[in-house]
C-alpha cells in the first residue's frame, strides 16, 4: 500500500476554555525488558500566553481502592503512586527540548505556537490493571491502577494556583510485553511423587508446559505423564488456569488478594488408570474472558470490561535484580493439575507457573485508510500500490497524512459555576439531571457521564 493511501492517527483534545489543544501520538504504552515507550506529544496555544502564566504536563498514576467507596467522611480512598510534572510553556531557553520524529512532523503541520513535551518513565512502574466482578449485576470496579496525562495552566512556576478550565485530560494505558523467544529455553516443569501409607505404593506425576510465556488468545499446551505404582485407581483429571492478583499499598503492605479460575476442564478420557499402569496425555486450554465463571473478581488489562479490546491482565514482570514491586496490583498465573484417586487422601496435584503477556504492539491500529479517487491505473502503478508501509513510517508518521481523532468537549451553560468547576477536573463525576449541549438543543438523559466526549476523525491541513 502506498503512503498516500495511509494516514497516521493522532489523538487531539481541546481544553474547555478553548485556549489549549493537546496532541498525543498513541494512548497505549508498552514496557519490555524494563524499558517503557516514550510518551511524546505537542501542545498548541491558540492565544498568546498571559504574563506570569505557565503551562505544565504531568503523568499521574493513581491506585483507586474502589468506586463505591470513593468518599468516606470526605476522604478519597485513592493514592497517587507515581507522578512526574514538567513545565512546557514557557520553554527553557538554556535546555532546548529534544524533538522525536513524530513531534517534528506535528510541528511542521501545526506550525507556530506549538510546544513539545516528552516523558521517559522508569522501568517497573505499575501497569494499568482493573479488578472487576464478572457478574452482570456488579458494575463497579473493586480496585484499579489508572494512568492519565494532564495538561494544565497555573499562575506560578511551582504549579500552584491551577486554572482547571484550561486543562486537558487523556486516559492512557501502560501495558507490559514479554518476548517468547527467550522463554523457549525454559519450560515450566514439575515432578510430583506421592507415597501412600501402609504399603499403598506411590503415584508419580510429571507435567510440563510448551513455553513459559503465552500471549493473550494463545492456547496453553502441555504434556502429562502418570506412573501409577500404587494399589489405587486414578479416576480422572482436572486442569485449571488460575489468576492471582494482590493489591500492594505504597507502604508495601498487602491489603487484598484475589484468586480467579480463568479456564478449566475435567477429562475422563483414558481413565480410570488401574494400578501398575502408565498414562500420557497432551492437553490444550485457552484462558479468556469468555471462559471465566460467574461472580468472580478478575484482573483485566487497562480500561476494564466496557472496552472491546480488554483482555485478562498480563503477568507482572520484575526488573532484573529488583525485588517485587512495592505498590500497585501484582498479577501472576499458574496451571494446576489435579488427579483424583480412590480412597482417602487421594488427591495428587502439581502447579506450573507461567506468564501471560500482551502481544507486541500492533502499529496498524495507529494507521487510517484514506479515501482515494477511483482512477484507472496502469499495471506499473498497480504494482507500486501493493508496497506495504513499514512500521517505522507508521510510528513516526514520516510521509503519512496526519489524521486527527478529536475528542469534542462541550460546555453546559445552564449549570451552576460550582458544578461546572467540579466537572472540569473530575472525569468520573456523574450528574443525574437534564443537560444542555447548547441553549436551543436540550439533551434529556437519566445518567450522563461528565464531561461528555465525542470522537470524530478529521483529516484537514487546517488545524
Amino acid at each position: 500500500m502506498k503512503k498516500s493511501d495511509v494516514g497516521r492517527r493522532i489523538f487531539k483534545k481541546n481544553s474547555r476554555a478553548g485556549k489549549l489543544t493537546a496532541y498525543l501520538g498513541k494512548r497505549d504504552f508498552y514496557e519490555q525488558d524494563g524499558v517503557v515507550d516514550l510518551i511524546d506529544g505537542m501542545i498548541k496555544v491558540h492565544s498568546p500566553p498571559e504574563s506570569g502564566c505557565y503551562t505544565f504536563a504531568t503523568i499521574r498514576v493513581k491506585l483507586d481502592y474502589g468506586v463505591d467507596a470513593a468518599n468516606v467522611l470526605g476522604a478519597s480512598l485513592s493514592k497517587i503512586i507515581y507522578q512526574d510534572t514538567q513545565r512546557v510553556i514557557p520553554p527553557s531557553a538554556s535546555d532546548p527540548p529534544y524533538l522525536t520524529p513524530l513531534q517534528q512532523n506535528l510541528l511542521r503541520k501545526l506550525k507556530d505556537e506549538t510546544y513539545p513535551f516528552t516523558f521517559q518513565l522508569p522501568g517497573g512502574c505499575s501497569s494499568s490493571v482493573s479488578i472487576e466482578n464478572t457478574s452482570q449485576d456488579v458494575k463497579a470496579k473493586s480496585c484499579a491502577v489508572e494512568w492519565e496525562l494532564i495538561i494544565f495552566t497555573a499562575a506560578s512556576s511551582d504549579a500552584k494556583e491551577v486554572t482547571w478550565v484550561d486543562s486537558v485530560h487523556f486516559d492512557i494505558r501502560k501495558l507490559s510485553h514479554a518476548q517468547q523467544l527467550a522463554s523457549q529455553q525454559h519450560k515450566p516443569h514439575q515432578e510430583i511423587t506421592k507415597t501412600f501409607s501402609l504399603g499403598g505404593g506411590s503415584i508419580a506425576l510429571v507435567a510440563e508446559l510448551g513455553r513459559e510465556v503465552y500471549y493473550h488468545g494463545q492456547p496453553i499446551s502441555g504434556n502429562i505423564s502418570i506412573i501409577n505404582s500404587s494399589k489405587r485407581t486414578i479416576k480422572g483429571i482436572d486442569i485449571r488456569v488460575r489468576q492471582f492478583a494482590s493489591i500492594r499499598t505504597p507502604k508495601g503492605g498487602e491489603i487484598l488478594s484475589h484468586k480467579c479460575v480463568v479456564a478449566e476442564f475435567a477429562s475422563n478420557e483414558g481413565f480410570p488408570i488401574s494400578p501398575s499402569s502408565n498414562f500420557q496425555k497432551v492437553f490444550q486450554i485457552a484462558p479468556s474472558l469468555s471462559t471465566i465463571g460467574e461472580n468472580q473478581n478478575v484482573a483485566l488489562d487497562g480500561y476494564g470490561n466496557d472496552h472491546a479490546d480488554t483482555c485478562l491482565a498480563s503477568s507482572t514482570q520484575l526488573i532484573s535484580g529488583a525485588s517485587e514491586p512495592q505498590v500497585g496490583i501484582i498479577v501472576s498465573y499458574d496451571v494446576k493439575i489435579k488427579l483424583h484417586c480412590t480412597g482417602m487422601n487421594g488427591i495428587v496435584s502439581c502447579k506450573l507457573p507461567f506468564m501471560l503477556s500482551t502481544p507486541a504492539p500492533d502499529l496498524r491500529k495507529l494507521s487510517v485508510s484514506l479515501p482515494q479517487p477511483q482512477l484507472k491505473e496502469s499495471p506499473h502503478k498497480q504494482v507500486e500500490s501493493e508496497l506495504q508501509v513499514d512500521d517505522d513510517s507508521i510510528s513516526t508518521g514520516d510521509g503519512l497524512e496526519l489524521v486527527f481523532e478529536e475528542f469534542l468537549v462541550h460546555s453546559y451553560p445552564q449549570l451552576p459555576p460550582a458544578l461546572k468547576q467540579m466537572m472540569t477536573f473530575n472525569n468520573d463525576a456523574r450528574v443525574s439531571s437534564s443537560l444542555w449541549l447548547s441553549e436551543s438543543l436540550p439533551l434529556q438523559t437519566e445518567m450522563l457521564p461528565v464531561p461528555t466526549c465525542f470522537t470524530i476523525a478529521v483529516s484537514s491541513p487546517d488545524v
